[in-house]
């Protein structure tokens, strides 16, 4: 722990995490902490949203009482630390105590970079919040949700995540000194939310951005057509550094230079749920061509779209005669020569992908 110091005073944001399950369950935001000891800002308890302030003392603790509209205040313990490590990357630690049961809290303090000396993650990053092959899709989302950020010089995230059920949501915040992005996105008109931590870090060969995330929604959300009774579901989330190609350069890496080079995929719930044909998965040998233009020649249709600035793909497979007419919609994990993401099919949603096919395939 950490006396205070007038050099923590800054911007935190952080989660809060159920103790015993290490579940998510809330978020800090926007939590300002003034030279002389002030501290203010937000709160979201699963789902609800409530404003805090109060005063670190000389040994950097606090003891603040959280009013809820229409609910019990909570308790809120706070003490200053410091990231592993770091000089000058502190954090906020404690818990919150509802109902007599403590959670834990952690919020990262957004540290100064300057132009001289950026961010060391400063980048273009592709993600991908991945179903487990076990999911069942009739019962909680199936495919993967996928999305493309930015992280400024200045150490500013911003991007937007496209959910598995066809949620969007803008993602902002900031990283830590270590590298750490807290999140936080309340969903489905605050009855539901997105909420976790993604750490920057290379893992050769496999990602440079990992965590967890947990994906919330309660039952009965009014307006919504999937998944109505609810679900409540934590997934991991890989990513990679997204390089956008040079024209004349194909983005997607390992591809040969030829026709019929990929593999276009659907898996999941029935692609033609109002008919009697029972389509639960196909393979589509598509072209991807050095114009990042994904070609398919029928007779049924696939249609794609690439982003090549971002690395997001959207698009729409159509089948007349077996009645089969959905959207998806997946992003470009170039480190790990996949593009994944999600297919919605009568209210039911599952895995879209391309990957790399050979000539003997």
């Amino acid at each position: 722990m950490t006396a205070f110091d007038p050099a923590a005073a800054g911007l935190f944001n952080g989660t809060l995490v159920v103790d015993g399950s290490g579940e998510f369950f809330g978020g800090l935001q926007n939590v300002r902490l003034s030279p002389t000891g002030a501290i203010s800002g937000q709160i979201w308890i699963e789902g609800v949203l409530s404003t805090f302030r109060g005063l670190v003392d000389e040994t950097g603790a606090a003891q603040i009482q959280v009013a809820r509209r229409g609910l019990d205040p909570v308790d809120m313990t706070l003490q200053l630390a410091r990231a592993d490590g770091t000089t000058d990357g502190f954090a906020l630690v404690g818990t919150v105590d509802i109902d007599g049961n403590p959670h834990s809290l952690d919020a990262q303090r957004r540290p100064t970079f300057t132009r001289a000396e950026p961010a060391t993650e400063e980048g273009k990053y592709t993600l991908a919040m991945r179903a487990p092959d076990a999911t069942d899709p009739a019962l909680v989302p199936g495919g993967d949700g996928y999305g493309s950020i930015s992280v400024l010089f200045n150490g500013l995230s911003r991007g937007l995540m496209i959910l598995a059920d066809g949620t969007r949501a803008s993602m902002s915040g900031h990283l830590s000194r270590s590298g750490e992005w807290s999140v936080y996105r309340s969903l489905y008109g605050q009855r539901g939310y997105l909420a976790g931590k993604l750490s920057f870090r290379d893992v050769t060969g496999v990602s440079d951005v990992d965590g967890d995330c947990r994906w919330f929604k309660q039952d009965a959300v009014p307006r919504t057509t999937s998944y109505v009774a609810g679900f409540d579901v934590t997934r991991t989330v890989i990513g990679g550094s997204y390089t956008p190609p040079a024209a004349g350069e194909a983005a997607f890496p390992m591809l040969d230079d030829a026709f019929y080079n990929a593999w276009l995929r659907l898996a999941g719930p029935d692609l033609s749920p109002s008919t009697p044909t029972d389509i639960v998965s196909l393979d589509r040998a598509v072209t991807w061509n050095t114009a990042n233009r994904i070609l398919y020649y029928g007779p049924d249709k696939a249609l794609v779209r690439f982003n090549r600035n971002n690395g997001l793909a959207t698009g729409r497979y159509l089948d007349r005669a077996n009645g089969v007419n959905v959207p998806f919609g997946g992003v470009l994990l170039q480190e790990q020569a996949l593009l994944t993401g999600s297919y919605l099919s009568g209210g039911q949603s599952g895995n879209f992908s391309i990957a790399p096919r050979t000539a003997t395939q």
